[in-house]
């Protein structure tokens, strides 16, 4: 089972739901197509695949280490080899601030 705060990767959260609904399909809906997404502490990581499938094109989703084996077996089931999605671990740290930058922006 899970340690610590974990547990909380594993559940699809309302204000994930939300986010999508009115950020990225509703009326006043945020441009995503061609943009860069990175997803902090994504958990199951249903903004950031949303943003994928609305054409974002370069797609981080973050975790704590424990959770990117769960979080990268969502993201198969979800997109194929060659889309531009990836499960990242995320250490909340300067250095790890730089990393994802490099490699994502």
């Amino acid at each position: 089972v899970f340690s610590g705060a974990a547990w909380a990767g594993t559940v699809l959260w309302r204000a994930a739901a939300v986010l999508v609904d009115r950020a990225f399909l509703g009326t006043d809906a945020v441009p995503i197509e061609g943009r860069t997404c990175i997803e902090l502490g994504c958990g199951l990581g249903v903004p950031g695949m949303a943003c994928a499938r609305l054409g974002a094109k370069n797609v981080a989703l973050t975790e704590q280490q424990s959770l990117v084996d769960l979080l990268t077996r969502n993201v198969a089931a979800n997109f194929s080899a060659g889309e531009d999605v990836r499960a990242v671990s995320f250490p909340w740290s300067r250095a790890g601030a730089e990393t994802l930058r490099n490699d994502f922006c």
